[in-house]
């Protein structure tokens, strides 16, 4: 099968999620990648927030 198909089949979305926090570099990768993604004619409408504090996120973003 194409990898790109086979990726795609792969695919999954993440409903839970660790309290673990990410390196500097994991993060850095992250937002590389998320820049790199493809989006409905080239727009780019997208917001990246990367929260450090689950209680400030709960409050402003529930």
């Amino acid at each position: 099968m194409n990898e790109t198909l086979q990726q795609l089949y792969e695919r999954k979305s993440t409903r839970a999620f660790d309290d673990r926090e990410l390196t500097p570099e994991q993060i850095h990768t992250i937002l590389e990648a998320s820049t790199m993604a493809p989006t409905a004619g080239n727009q780019q409408l997208y917001t990246i927030l990367h929260v450090t504090d689950m209680q400030t996120s709960t409050n402003k973003f529930s």
